[in-house]
C-alpha cells in the first residue's frame, strides 16, 4: 500500500487501538503480493469493552468499539425503508449480556441479520466495529457496513477461549443473575432482569435496595426492588380536563379508584386502549402513520412497512405499606398480561376489558425492580418510575434469600447462639422434618422427641 496519508487516529470511530491511522485516496496504490508467513493471522478484539464499561463510560457518543457477549434474545427480521434514498434494509435487533451483568440491544443490518439465522440461543458472539449511541430510550449498539458478527471466533486466539468461558458462565448462572438493561423498556430486562443483588449475592453483583413501596415513594432517584400485587392496570385515556392525568398520577405514585375519568365510559373509539404503541425498533419512539399503510419515524428519518407494537402500561402495585404506579414496557407488560402486544392488538374492546379487569392475576405476587428519576414536563419536575424487571415471585427462591440474609446478619453479629444452634440442630435433625414446639418453650425433633439445649431457644424461630 502506498500514497496514503498518516494521521492521528480518531478514537471515536477507530477500534484498531493504534495511535495513528492511514487514509487512502484515488491516487493511492494497493497491490496484492505473495503471503508472508511471518505475519501472524491471529486476530484480537481491539479496545474491547464490557457492557458495564459501555454503560458507564464518559466517552463522547457516538463511539465505536468491539464487544464480546452472549446473545440471549433475537427479534425477527424486519424491513426498514430509508426516507432519504428509498432503499429498503433488513434489520434484526438482538440482546446481549456479559459477566459485568449488564445487557444491551444491538441492531444488525443487511446481510448481518443472517449471521444468527437458525442459530440456537444462548450463543457467544463478538461484534467488531459496533457503534454505541444514545437514544431517548437508553443506550444501544448498531453495526455499520464495516462491522462483523463473529459466531465461531476462529483465528481469534484468547477471544475464542473467553467466548467459550463466557457462554459456560451464562448457562450456569442465568437463573440466579439479573442483568441491568441499558434500554429503558427494551427487549427486556434480563428482561426479566436487570439487576442482581439481594442479601448474600455473589461478589461483584450489583446490589439493589429491596424495600417496601412506602419507602420507595419517599425517594426521587435510584433503583429499587419490592414485592407486591397488581392493584389496577390503567388501559383507557382519561377525559380531557379530568381530575389528574396519567402522567401526574404515575409520577406521584397514585392510582387506585380515586379521581374519575379512568374508564371514560361512553366515549366510544376515542377511548380506545392506550396500552401499546407502534414503535421504531431503533429509537423506541412512536411511529406516525402516513395514511398509506406505512409508518414514519421522524427521529431516525426512516419508514417502516410494519411497526413493532410495544406495551406501555401504567400499572398500580400494592403492598402492605402503600401503592405505587409504575410504567411497564415490552416484556414487563407481557409478563403481567400473559399475551404479546401484537396479539392483543387484534382483540376487541370487550375481550380486552375481560382480560385486564378479570383475568390479570391480581392475587399473584410479583417482584418488581424499578428506576425512579426526576423528569421535567413543561417546566415542572415530576418523579417518573419505570419498571426494569417484573417477574412472578419464586417462593422457594425468596425463602433462600431470606435464609441467606439471616445467616449474613448472624455472621456479622458473631452470634455464639447461632453456632450452638446450628451444631445441635444438625445432630438432632436425622432427616428433613421440622422442629416441634414443646409446652415448656423448647423445640424438639419430631422423630426422637428429645429436648434440645437452651441455646436453641435463642435462635429457634430463625432456624425453623
Amino acid at each position: 500500500m502506498s500514497r496514503g496519508r498518516v494521521q492521528v487516529a480518531n478514537k471515536r470511530f477507530n477500534t484498531v487501538g493504534h495511535q495513528y491511522e492511514l487514509t487512502f485516496f484515488q491516487d493511492s496504490e494497493i497491490l496484492e503480493v505473495p503471503d508472508d508467513a511471518d505475519i501472524s493471522n491471529t486476530r484480537s478484539l481491539k479496545t474491547g469493552m464490557t457492557l458495564r464499561d459501555i454503560a458507564e463510560t464518559k466517552r463522547e457518543v457516538p463511539f465505536v468499539t468491539d464487544v464480546l457477549g452472549v446473545v440471549v434474545e433475537s427479534q425477527p427480521v424486519t424491513s426498514v425503508v430509508s426516507k432519504k434514498t428509498g432503499e429498503e434494509f433488513k434489520k434484526r435487533t438482538v440482546r446481549i449480556v456479559d459477566r459485568s451483568q449488564y445487557s444491551m440491544e444491538v441492531s444488525l443490518w443487511g446481510s448481518q441479520v443472517d449471521a444468527l439465522e437458525g442459530q440456537s440461543l444462548p450463543r457467544a458472539v463478538a461484534f467488531t466495529g459496533m457503534q454505541v449511541r444514545d437514544w431517548t430510550g437508553g443506550r444501544g449498539g448498531s453495526l455499520g457496513k464495516g462491522s462483523e458478527v463473529l459466531t465461531d471466533l476462529e483465528g481469534f486466539g484468547e477471544a475464542k477461549k473467553e467466548a467459550h468461558s463466557l457462554l459456560q458462565w451464562y448457562k450456569e448462572n442465568a437463573n440466579s443473575v439479573h442483568f441491568v438493561s441499558m434500554t429503558r423498556g427494551g427487549l427486556g430486562a434480563g428482561a426479566a432482569g436487570e439487576f442482581g443483588g439481594g442479601p448474600g449475592g455473589a461478589e461483584g453483583k450489583r446490589r439493589i435496595e429491596e424495600t417496601c413501596i412506602d419507602d420507595i415513594k419517599q425517594q426521587t432517584e435510584g433503583v429499587f426492588s419490592f414485592v407486591g400485587q397488581i392493584r389496577r392496570v390503567f388501559w383507557r385515556v382519561r377525559r380531557p380536563g379530568g381530575p389528574g392525568g396519567m402522567e401526574r398520577r404515575d409520577s406521584q405514585g397514585g392510582g387506585g379508584s380515586q379521581g374519575g375519568g379512568e374508564r371514560g365510559a361512553g366515549r366510544g373509539d376515542s377511548q380506545a386502549a392506550v396500552i401499546m404503541y407502534p414503535a421504531c425498533q431503533s429509537c423506541r419512539k412512536k411511529l406516525i402513520e402516513n395514511g398509506e399503510g406505512d409508518y414514519t419515524c421522524y427521529s431516525c428519518d426512516v419508514q417502516h412497512a410494519q411497526p413493532h407494537w410495544r406495551y406501555m402500561l401504567l400499572v398500580n402495585f400494592v403492598d402492605p405499606t402503600n401503592n405505587i404506579s409504575v410504567r411497564c414496557f415490552a416484556e414487563q407488560g407481557e409478563q403481567l398480561l400473559g399475551v404479546a402486544a401484537e396479539d392483543l392488538r387484534t382483540w376487541s374492546q370487550s375481550e380486552m376489558k375481560k382480560l385486564i379487569e378479570f383475568i390479570v392475576p391480581f392475587d399473584a405476587y410479583f417482584r418488581v425492580v424499578l428506576r425512579a428519576r426526576v423528569e421535567n414536563y413543561n417546566g415542572e419536575s415530576r418523579v417518573q418510575r419505570s419498571a426494569l424487571k417484573v417477574e412472578r415471585l419464586d417462593y422457594a427462591e425468596a425463602a433462600r434469600r431470606l435464609v441467606a440474609f439471616t445467616k449474613e446478619l448472624l455472621s456479622q453479629a458473631s452470634s455464639p447462639a447461632y453456632s450452638s444452634c446450628k451444631s445441635e440442630f444438625s445432630k438432632k435433625r436425622g432427616g428433613d422434618s421440622m422442629l416441634e414446639d414443646e409446652e415448656d418453650g423448647n423445640y424438639s425433633h419430631g422423630k426422637n422427641d428429645e429436648n434440645l439445649t437452651p441455646n436453641v431457644k435463642v435462635e429457634r424461630a430463625i432456624v425453623a
